[in-house]
């Protein structure tokens, strides 16, 4: 009798659980759907798999897989692409990005972590 007790109970906290996610999910789409609206513009295709993206000094900075990092002008939306390699058989994976006035710094995953500084093309 006691186990068919607990049973019961346990049924009626979980499925009290599901039906107030299920509410606060339904409001929150409601929400998304009247508020926003979202266009999406093809500005760089590419094999890459993008991993950090950043913005700075009107350009969005972009690293990835395969050591393929670069940036992508606001204004013009032309891209300018790099790519870093350990060595001939190893490429680096990048995972996080920071712009600065001057430099993007961009971290590899992987053990050792390393951080390379990328500086920024000065118009004269």
């Amino acid at each position: 009798m006691k186990k068919i007790i607990y049973i019961l109970a346990a049924i009626a906290v979980l499925s009290c659980k599901e039906s107030e996610n299920k509410a606060l999910e339904k409001e929150v789409v409601q929400v998304i759907a009247k508020d926003a609206t979202i266009e999406i513009t093809p500005v760089l295709t590419d094999s890459i798999s993008v991993r950090a993206l950043d913005y700075g000094n009107g350009n969005y900075w972009y690293a990835g897989s395969k050591g393929s990092y670069g940036n992508i002008d606001v204004t013009t939306g032309s891209p300018t692409r790099g790519l870093i390699k350990l060595n001939e058989d190893e490429d680096v994976e990048f995972r996080s990005i920071a712009t600065t006035s001057n430099y993007t710094y961009i971290l590899t995953a992987g053990n050792p972590a390393l951080i390379y500084k990328i500086a920024h093309k000065m118009v004269l």
